[in-house]
């Protein structure tokens, strides 16, 4: 399957589970004070997926909640 621009593939991520993710950002806000700033970020590294991908995740698990 390949993106509009055919350009790069789209990856199918499968080692990561959608609710494990989400929890462990909402762990990290709440270590961080309620800081949002760059826990996103941080939370992709540790999993190996993109930040924006887990930022897309994060806002339809907050608008579905």
């Amino acid at each position: 399957m390949l993106c509009r621009s055919r350009a790069f593939p789209l990856r199918v991520v499968t080692h990561v589970n959608f609710e494990g993710a989400f929890r462990m950002v909402r762990e990290a806000i709440a270590e961080n004070g309620g800081q949002r700033h760059g826990v996103i970020t941080r939370v992709a590294i540790q999993l190996g997926i993109g930040s924006e991908r887990l930022r897309n995740w994060v806002k339809r698990a907050e608008i579905e909640r």
